[in-house]
């Protein structure tokens, strides 16, 4: 059995280990795309807009995506064509919708049914099982890829603002209200270097 004194003799090393912190000035890798990040903090005022302009624009792709299935997939467009005046339309706005019937054609009513001819057949499947499904993985992919990309501005920009406004001085406010002009940062940045 171990003795009580080799158990001090072992050194504990934590799991995660520690970065050091770097108090000075290092070398980017990428002089372009730090600079390019900078300004593109500088353009957009500052991390509150950044963050706002990326979740407005994942908002209204979202939106987009699910207004665009529920006319492309969920509307009775076939019902709605027939309808011109008071007699030929439908009372109620439920009608014109295919809650139940989407996605499998042949659960569709006996009205329908019976109104829809082989080749309407063959293109409500096209649409349905095609182009829809189609439509919904690309623009699903891109909002996806958009997200993603928010997420890596939103790394960038608390870089920006870490330089901007820890290092160089320069604070939020003066930049969202448009005091702070590049070349005073990039003069800036030179002196400090």
């Amino acid at each position: 059995p171990p003795s009580a004194n080799a158990k001090s003799t072992f050194l504990k090393i934590s799991p995660f280990p520690q970065r050091p912190e770097n108090d000075g000035w290092g070398a980017v890798p990428n002089v372009d795309l730090f600079l390019s990040q900078l300004y593109h903090y500088y353009y957009n005022r500052g991390f509150v807009p950044i963050v706002c302009k990326g979740m407005l624009e994942i908002t209204t792709m979202s939106m987009t995506l699910g207004l665009s299935v529920l006319l492309l997939a969920y509307v009775d467009w076939n019902r709605v064509w027939e309808c011109h005046d008071e007699d030929t339309c439908l009372a109620n706005v439920q009608d014109y919708l295919m809650w139940t019937s989407i996605w499998n054609p042949s659960t569709s009513s006996s009205e329908t049914a019976s109104a829809t001819s082989q080749s309407h057949s063959l293109l409500f499947n096209a649409w349905h099982y095609i182009i829809i499904p189609s439509y919904i993985s690309v623009f699903g992919s891109y909002t996806l890829f958009a997200v993603w990309k928010f997420w890596q501005q939103i790394n960038e920009a608390r870089m920006a603002r870490h330089v901007l406004e820890d290092k160089l001085g320069f604070a939020s406010r003066k930049l969202l209200g448009g005091a702070v002009a590049w070349e005073d940062i990039v003069s800036k940045l030179l002196e400090v270097q």
